[in-house]
C-alpha cells in the first residue's frame, strides 16, 4: 500500500512540474518581443517613446515610434521601462547591436547622468527568481559566467568549460552537490 502511494505521489509531483513548466512557457511567450531598459532615470515631462527612440538610435539602429510600445513598469522613481516591439527580430537586432557596442550611458544618448543603461530580456517572475539563484550559485561556487540568452539561463565554470543550461531549480540543486 505504501509503495502504491509513493508511485501516486511521484506521478502527482511529475504532473505538477509539467504544468508549472507549461504555464512558464505561456507566460514567457507573452514577453518574447520585449526588452527591459534598466537604470534609466525619470525625465522631466517624460515621453517614454521619445526616450526609447533616442536611446536605441544611439546604438546605431534607427527605430520609429510606430514600431514599438513603451511604458514604465511602475510609478516608482526610475522604474524600468518595458519596450514591446512589433516583431521579435527587432528585439534581437537591438540586443545584438547593444552587445557589440558595449557600455552605454545616459550622457551618450544626450541626457544628463553617468548611469549605465542595461538592456535585458523580459523574464517571467519565475525565471527572474531562478536567475537570481543562479547568480548566487555563480558567486558561491566561483563560476566565472552566468547569463541569459533566448530566455534560457546558463552558467559556465570558466572560459574553457562547457555552458550548463539551467532550466529548473533541480539542475541548480544538482550543481551544489559535492564533486567526487
Amino acid at each position: 500500500k505504501l509503495a502504491e502511494e509513493k508511485v501516486q505521489l511521484q506521478a502527482a509531483n511529475t504532473k505538477i512540474i509539467n504544468l508549472e513548466e507549461r504555464l512558464e512557457r505561456i507566460e514567457q511567450e507573452g514577453r518574447e518581443k520585449n526588452i527591459i531598459l534598466m537604470n534609466v532615470p525619470n525625465q522631466e515631462k517624460e515621453d517614454t517613446k521619445d526616450l526609447v527612440t533616442k536611446i536605441i538610435s544611439r546604438i546605431g539602429i534607427p527605430v520609429k515610434t510606430e514600431e514599438f510600445e513603451s511604458r514604465r513598469i511602475s510609478k516608482k522613481e526610475n522604474s524600468p521601462i518595458v519596450i514591446k516591439f512589433k516583431s521579435e527580430s527587432a528585439k534581437w537586432n537591438i540586443l545584438m547591436k547593444k552587445k557589440e557596442i558595449g557600455t552605454l550611458k545616459m550622457k551618450d544618448c544626450g541626457f544628463f547622468g553617468e548611469n549605465v543603461i542595461y538592456f535585458n530580456e523580459d523574464l517571467s517572475q519565475t525565471k527572474q527568481e531562478l536567475y537570481s539563484r543562479v547568480r548566487k550559485f555563480k558567486k558561491d561556487k566561483n563560476y566565472d559566467f552566468a547569463w541569459i540568452k533566448n530566455e534560457n539561463i546558463y552558467v559556465k565554470k570558466n572560459e574553457s568549460s562547457r555552458p550548463i543550461l539551467i532550466k529548473h531549480e533541480t539542475v541548480l540543486e544538482a550543481l551544489y552537490l559535492p564533486e567526487y
